[in-house]
């Protein structure tokens, strides 16, 4: 059963991150305002959940990873996606946070422990560009995962953020 959705954000919901050009994908607000509303069979709300690869913290040091996470954040605030992921310190989960890089099982068992929920990684869906970890993710960890902009035949595809909302309710 999908109990918990994890975005990726760069070239998932923000193109080009780090680059002039860099912009929120069309429909990214609507469709996570929609996502958002979805709900489980059993009538649970959909946990919602932003796994990214950031900076790995030079000593490790709590103080250091916090000033990485607030880095982060500011990101978030600059497209406005923050809002999404409230509480950030229970939906947001970086690299940076479990010391290793997508599609390490470690980040999203650590993304779960975050949200404080019992679901389990076959009970989350993973959407990310990177067709390299959403094999990773459905063939070792037993998640389900859309990518998003490709056409790839081994997973499911959103082309436009306009169609995921339509998706993701399907797959409930």
């Amino acid at each position: 059963m999908l109990r918990v959705l994890m975005f990726d954000l760069g070239n998932t919901l923000v193109a080009d991150p780090g680059s002039p050009s860099e912009r929120l994908f069309p429909h990214a607000h609507d469709a996570l305002s929609r996502i958002a509303r979805l709900e489980a069979p059993s009538g649970e709300t959909l946990l919602l959940s932003l796994v990214s690869d950031y900076k790995m913290p030079g000593t490790g040091d709590e103080g250091e990873v916090e000033t990485l996470f607030q880095e982060y954040l500011g990101y978030l605030d600059r497209f406005q996606l923050r809002p999404f992921f409230q509480p950030e310190s229970r939906h947001v989960t970086l690299s940076t946070h479990a010391g290793v890089f997508k599609p390490a099982r470690e980040i999203f068992d650590k993304a779960l422990q975050r949200l404080g929920t019992s679901a389990t990684l076959p009970d989350c869906l993973l959407i990310t560009e990177d067709l390299n970890h959403l094999l990773a993710c459905q063939q070792e960890h037993g998640m389900k995962v859309l990518q998003f902009g490709g056409s790839d035949p081994r997973v499911g595809h959103i082309q436009d953020w306009q169609e995921a909302p339509a998706l993701i309710g399907s797959l409930l």
